[in-house]
């Protein structure tokens, strides 16, 4: 017998009813089944896992999308056989949270996917089921954040790359914002002027030009200012923190219409050393 057997046997039992009774009866059935058509696709078709799990993890149910026609075969095994052994704790917790206190979380883990164990990262919301204001079970619904993690990961490591490059760098490199106040300088400023890269931050820099040379600085700052994307070329003198004069080669370009800078963009060079040996090399 089938469940669709069921409603004919209860039927033959009942009186028979008028015509207006039966249209509503089968209008309202068919609703029903057109309901319980559309929610079973929309589970069986939607891109991420979602699983039902007791308190202890098993899994109780499972739609399609983890493999085709694997979930029959992992039903009654643990959730805990699919994901790494280091994120099998907050799981547990989640578990006990959705059971204990009625609470959902949301979280990242490694699990298995098509290609293995600790192939796939998920984005993961546990939360409990509730059947008549009960909680039966627990329902894991998770997102496939692989590639987005992989493209994380690859922006992490070029960070980290013209970090390197920056940090090393013999020139160095200065943001300022349009008020010429100073945002960022790198490590090498710490070499050519003694200040740490967070000391200035905020300040004005031109406080470090020797005095005759910021006209000419503060000249060269305007100029860039009024032509966004343009760039300037000077020589100025510089003080260091100990007040030592050096001869500084400075570049700087208007980005501050870029939005992945908004600033102006310094590099300085301390030519000090050349401009002595081009003087020695005139006498």
């Amino acid at each position: 017998m089938t469940m669709r057997d069921i409603p004919n046997r209860k039927r033959k039992n009942k009186p028979a009813q008028t015509n207006d009774n039966a249209n509503t009866s089968g209008k309202t059935g068919d609703s029903v089944h057109e309901s319980e058509q559309m929610w079973y696709s929309l589970v069986h078709n939607i891109s991420n896992v979602i699983i039902g799990v007791d308190h202890d993890g098993r899994i109780l149910a499972i739609n399609r999308t983890t493999d085709s026609g694997a979930g029959n075969d992992i039903r009654q095994t643990s959730v805990f056989d699919y994901i790494t052994d280091s994120y099998s704790n907050i799981v547990r917790k989640s578990l006990k949270k959705a059971f204990s206190k009625g609470a959902s979380s949301t979280f990242e883990l490694l699990g298995a996917g098509p290609d293995g164990p600790d192939s796939v990262w998920y984005q993961v919301r546990i939360a409990p089921v509730k059947h008549n204001g009960q909680i039966i079970a627990a329902s894991i619904i998770g997102a496939d954040i692989t590639e987005r993690k992989h493209m994380e990961d690859e922006l992490r490591h070029r960070e980290e790359y013209f970090k390197v490059l920056i940090d090393d760098a013999i020139d160095a490199i200065v943001v300022l914002n349009g008020d010429g106040t100073l945002r960022y300088e790198s490590p090498a400023m710490e070499r050519l002027l003694g200040y740490n890269p967070e000391e200035r931050v905020g300040l004005n820099p031109f406080t470090s030009v020797y005095a005759e040379d910021i006209e000419l600085a503060f000249g060269k700052f305007t100029e860039l200012l009024q032509n966004p994307g343009s760039h300037i070329q000077v020589e100025v003198r510089g003080l260091t923190k100990d007040n030592s004069t050096i001869i500084l080669e400075v570049v700087g370009k208007n980005l501050l219409n870029n939005p992945a800078v908004e600033g102006i963009v310094v590099n300085c060079r301390d030519i000090t050393e050349r401009k002595q040996a081009e003087k020695e090399l005139r006498e």
